[in-house]
């Protein structure tokens, strides 16, 4: 054997170890994404207090690393197919398909390690997810005891959620625009419609946040969302993802999105988009996902966009 056959042997069984390390590391990496991009900042920031309730741990955000890996939970792809699994690596590793796809040869066998791994590791991928967007709470209601949804940000028969907030122009490993088999985006179609149009909340809380509110209010990028909102608080939506329907194109930006079928499990209301003050938490069955009055005529509310932060940005 020849040094050349030496250094690449080398080099692949190197590759192999880091492959097998970096998924592995999947889920971790997973969780550990924040709002504000990365577990690191958290760690250094000595003014954060944002403590993970244990049901929360398994919901990540809507990145395109995770739905990357989302489709792969859901069957949508196959590693028989060369492109899904390069484009995986283009997505999650960038380094090692920087380092490794322009040689034929030497990307064969990343290929097939990758391929390997993926189909060992991906039913612990995720396919809980979470997602943050602004409402506006109106004047409490001492009779119903509770906070009804105001400014048009209530919740009314909500069957379709745009979940992801990616912008198509986003690069991912310098590449800018879609990533053939892996949209940066998903439609999430509910098993249930979702209404949301009233926050119950006890009257010595709801003392304690109007007065809190009287004199702080968290700031919006978006000044219009700022001007407009009088009690602005931070809607958490925690959903279960089902099962992969099939990718459409939007019919005004022509993006990709892929289409999938899934619950909304919980609802948490903050008082802040950090998430350090919990105002309610609303978990749901199968019989209270939607209240439904059939004497009053139906209103739906349009699909909503969820991004993995404050979406008023």
């Amino acid at each position: 054997m020849n040094l050349y056959h030496l250094i690449k042997t080398d080099i692949l069984e190197s590759m192999r170890y880091f492959l097998l390390l970096t998924l592995a590391l999947i889920n971790f990496s997973a969780l550990a994404y924040a709002e504000d991009g990365s577990l690191l900042a958290k760690m250094t920031d000595p003014d954060s207090t944002v403590i993970e309730r244990p049901e929360e741990e398994k919901y990540v955000y809507g990145t395109v690393q995770n739905f990357s890996k989302l489709y792969w939970k859901l069957g949508a792809l196959s590693t028989n197919d060369s492109k899904a699994v390069d484009n995986f690596l283009l997505i999650n590793e960038c380094d090692i398909y920087k380092s490794f796809y322009d040689d034929d040869f030497q990307w064969s066998e990343v290929r097939r390690s990758a391929a390997q791994m993926i189909d060992q590791e991906k039913e612990g991928f995720p396919d809980h997810f979470r997602f943050t967007i602004p409402i506006d709470l109106g004047r409490y209601d001492t009779v119903k005891r509770g906070f009804p949804i105001v400014s048009g940000t209530d919740i009314k028969n909500l069957r379709r959620i745009q979940i992801g907030g990616n912008s198509s122009s986003t690069k991912i490993c310098d590449k800018e625009g879609k990533i053939e088999l892996y949209p940066k985006n998903i439609i999430m179609i509910l098993n249930r419609p979702l209404t949301f149009d009233f926050m119950e909340l006890d009257e010595h809380i709801a003392q304690a946040f109007i007065v809190k509110r009287k004199y702080e209010k968290p700031e919006f990028s978006n000044h219009r969302t700022a001007a407009k909102y009088k009690r602005p608080v931070f809607m958490q939506l925690r959903v279960s993802i089902l099962h992969f329907q099939g990718i459409q194109s939007d019919t005004n930006t022509f993006e990709q999105l892929a289409t999938v079928y899934g619950k909304v499990d919980a609802i948490d209301v903050y008082e802040d988009k950090e998430r350090t003050n919990l105002l309610k938490t609303i978990k749901f069955t199968a019989k209270t996902r939607a209240v439904k009055d059939e004497s009053k005529p139906t209103e739906s509310s349009e699909e909503i966009m969820g991004s993995p932060s404050d979406s008023s940005n």
